[in-house]
């Protein structure tokens, strides 16, 4: 069926020509209508997932260069630094229970005589 040149196909007519290319009236309008051309270029780019939007939307949410390495590197100061701090803290209470286990020994009432032992 020939169409005229000037009458633009539908958006599901040319997705449909995107993906198989048969009709040749489509063809022969796409190369002179710059605005089937734009759909088509539109519709080339939805497919393959690089839209203007979603392309502008991918590089203003893009994560910084070198995100996960810094990210990585600060999360293991921090881990270190908390093995570090309970270290620090384990040796802390083990310096003041050395006094305590000290006064313990220095001031317990010695042991009473058993029954049937001198001294």
């Amino acid at each position: 069926m020939k169409r005229p040149r000037w009458l633009h196909p539908r958006r599901s007519q040319l997705a449909r020509w995107l993906e198989t290319g048969e009709s040749e009236w489509i063809t022969a309008h796409v190369e002179d209508c710059s605005r089937c051309a734009a759909v088509i270029e539109e519709l080339a780019g939805a497919a393959s997932g690089d839209d203007a939007l979603g392309g502008m939307l991918r590089e203003a949410l893009a994560p910084p260069v070198g995100l996960g390495d810094r990210v990585s590197e600060e999360v293991a100061r921090r881990v270190e630094e908390r093995e570090r701090t309970r270290r620090d803290l384990q040796l802390l209470g083990e310096m003041f229970g050395i006094g305590i286990e000290t006064a313990r020994s220095v001031l317990a009432p010695p042991p009473e005589p058993e029954e049937g032992t001198e001294s």
